[in-house]
C-alpha cells in the first residue's frame, strides 16, 4: 500500500512538474519516472508474500508441503488480489462512456412514442443497472486513486485520457434524466428536489470539465494539428447533456425554481455550444489536412453528433418549459414584476417560435456531421479491418 502522504508530496511535484512553456521531454521523463516507482508498489506485495510463504513451507513437510506452498505457486486468493489490483491500477475514466450508452437507451426506451405493456419495467431495469454500472465504476476509480495518488496526476496530464472525465459527467446526467423522467414523478416532491440538488452537482462538475480541462491542453499538454481528434468534444459537450437535463428537471419545479433552473441552463449550453462550434473548425481542417482517423478510432467520428442533437434538443426544451410557465405562472425571463401576464406569454412564445428553427439549423450541421462519419467509416470498412476500441 502507497503511503498517502507521501503520494500526496509526488502530487504537488507531479503538478509543479508540468509548468507552463517547459521542455516536453521533461514531462516524459516524470511521467515515466512515476510509472516506473508504480509498478515497484505493485510488485512489491507480491515479493513479500512470496517471501512469507517461503518461510512458512520450511518449516513443515519437507516433500509434499514445500512443494504445495512453493512461491512459484501462488495461492488462489493471491492470485485474485493480484488480478483486482491490475484491473484496478490501469482502470480509466473512459469506462463512463459505457454509462453513457446504458443510459441513453433506458431513456429512450422510457420516451418512445409507441409503448406496450412492459416497455417501462424493461426500461427500468435498465435504468437499475446503469446506476449499479455507475457505483462499481465509481468505486473502482475511488479506489485506484487512493491506493496510487499519482495515478491521479499522470491521468489528468495525459493528453487523452484526461479528455474521458467528460464521460463521468455524462454519465451521471443519465442517471438524473431518469430520475427526473422516470423516479421523481412516482416517488414524490421529496424526490423532485433531491434529483434538482443532484443536478446542481453535475452542473458544477461538468462546467469545472468544461473549462477546466481546456485550461490544461493549453497550459501543460503539448499539442498539434495532427493529434487533434473528436475526443477533444468529450469535455465541453458535458455542459450542454446537463443543460438538457436541467430543462427535464425544470419541468417538475415550482415556477421560481423553474427560472432560476432555466437561466443556469441557457448559460450552461453558451458555455458548451459555443466551445463545440470551435472545436468543430478545428476538427474539420485536421480531417482535411490530416485525413480520416485509423481504424481503431474511425468510431469517435461520431462524437461531433453530440453536441448538434443534445444541444438542438435543450433548446426545444428550454422553450418548452417556458412556454408552459407563462400559461400557468405568467412567467417570463425578465422580472415578473416588471412583466404583465399578456406580455410574458407573448415573450414565451416568440421564444418558443424562434427556438424550433434554430434547433433545426444545428440539427442540419448534425446531418453534415453525421454523413460525413458514415461515409468515412464505410470508406474504411472497404480497405481496412474494423476494430472495437474503447
Amino acid at each position: 500500500m502507497v503511503d498517502l502522504e507521501k503520494g500526496h508530496s509526488r502530487g504537488h511535484r507531479a503538478y509543479a512538474s508540468y509548468a507552463p512553456n517547459m521542455d516536453p521531454s521533461m514531462a516524459t521523463d516524470f511521467t515515466a519516472a512515476i510509472k516506473e516507482h508504480t509498478e515497484n508498489d505493485v510488485e512489491q506485495p507480491s515479493h513479500q508474500e512470496a517471501q512469507l510463504s517461503n518461510t512458512t513451507s520450511s518449516s513443515s513437510n519437507e516433500a509434499s508441503t514445500t512443494q504445495a506452498s512453493s512461491p512459484l505457486t501462488p495461492t488462489r486468493s493471491q492470485r485474485l488480489q493480484s488480478e483486482l489490483r491490475r484491473i484496478t491500477m490501469h482502470f480509466t475514466p473512459s469506462w463512463f462512456s459505457v454509462n453513457m450508452g446504458t443510459g441513453i437507451t433506458a431513456i429512450l426506451l422510457h420516451q418512445l412514442p409507441y409503448q406496450f405493456n412492459g416497455l417501462g419495467i424493461i426500461s427500468n431495469v435498465i435504468f437499475g443497472f446503469n446506476v449499479l454500472l455507475f457505483l462499481l465504476f465509481l468505486g473502482i476509480s475511488v479506489a485506484r486513486y487512493i491506493i496510487w495518488p499519482q495515478l491521479f496526476w499522470i491521468m489528468l496530464f495525459h493528453p487523452t485520457q484526461s479528455l474521458f472525465l467528460g464521460t463521468f459527467a455524462m454519465g451521471m446526467a443519465t442517471i438524473i434524466t431518469m430520475c427526473a423522467i422516470s423516479a421523481a414523478p412516482a416517488w414524490g416532491e421529496g424526490f423532485v428536489y433531491f434529483t434538482w440538488a443532484f443536478w446542481w452537482f453535475n452542473a458544477v462538475l461538468s462546467l469545472a470539465i468544461c473549462i477546466g480541462l481546456p485550461f490544461i491542453q493549453f497550459t501543460r499538454h503539448v499539442q498539434s494539428l495532427d493529434k487533434i481528434t473528436a475526443v477533444w468534444f468529450l469535455p465541453v459537450v458535458t455542459t450542454i447533456v446537463c443543460s438538457a437535463t436541467g430543462g427535464l428537471v425544470a419541468d417538475l419545479l415550482p415556477a421560481a425554481h423553474a427560472k432560476l433552473t432555466l437561466i443556469v441552463c441557457w448559460v450552461l449550453w453558451g458555455t458548451g455550444f459555443g466551445m463545440a462550434f470551435l472545436l468543430m473548425s478545428l476538427y474539420y481542417a485536421r480531417q482535411a489536412i490530416y485525413k480520416i482517423p485509423p481504424a481503431q478510432l474511425i468510431v469517435s467520428t461520431f462524437l461531433p453528433l453530440g453536441p448538434c442533437g443534445q444541444g438542438a434538443f435543450s433548446l426545444l426544451q428550454f422553450a418548452s418549459v417556458l412556454y408552459k410557465l407563462s400559461l400557468a405562472d405568467n412567467l417570463a425571463l425578465p422580472s415578473p414584476d416588471a412583466t404583465t401576464p399578456e406580455t410574458a406569454r407573448i415573450m414565451a412564445t416568440a421564444i418558443y417560435a424562434v427556438s424550433i428553427p434554430i434547433a433545426l439549423v444545428i440539427w442540419g450541421l448534425g446531418v453534415v456531421w453525421l454523413l460525413l462519419a458514415v461515409s468515412s467509416l464505410v470508406d474504411l470498412w472497404f480497405v481496412s479491418k474494423l476494430t472495437f476500441n474503447l
